[in-house]
């Protein structure tokens, strides 16, 4: 078995250390209050031919708190309001510029988005009287 699979793990290694697009990507902010709108910029990927990569050629998805796949856009930088709070785990996909490849040499990297509910004030009264984190109260 192992003289099958070494040397296409290392054919596979090679492919991927030197032919695969490194998807690089940011967003800002990284959290915040929900609706959140979030750029997201994939501009610093790059392509091991050194060919430019198309903007057509960068595709993000996120998967909702239903479990359904929400497309975001096309596109090296776009803006996206997230309107739910949540945790979202925004997937990249990068096309290389080469068709013959058909997806293998594709770059992906996930990034992470926390939307939380807005900040709210929480007032405690008790026997009406307004309970005080730093003073003791008799109920």
């Amino acid at each position: 078995m192992n003289t099958c699979y070494k040397p296409l793990n290392q054919i596979i290694s090679t492919i991927n250390a030197s032919y695969t697009i490194r998807a690089t990507a940011t967003r800002n902010p990284t959290n915040g209050a929900a609706p959140l709108n979030v750029t997201f910029d994939a501009r610093a990927s790059k392509d091991p031919s050194n060919e430019t990569i198309p903007t057509k050629n960068f595709y993000r998805y996120y998967r909702d708190t239903r479990g359904v796949d929400k497309v975001m856009g096309v596109g090296n930088v776009i803006n996206y309001t997230f309107e739910e709070p949540g945790n979202y785990t925004v997937h990249l996909t990068v096309r290389s510029s080469n068709v013959n490849a058909k997806g293998i040499l594709d770059g992906e990297l996930n990034l992470t988005v926390d939307v939380a509910p807005k900040a709210a004030n929480i007032v405690v009264y008790a026997n009406t009287k307004k309970l005080d984190k730093h003073r003791t109260t008799k109920i």
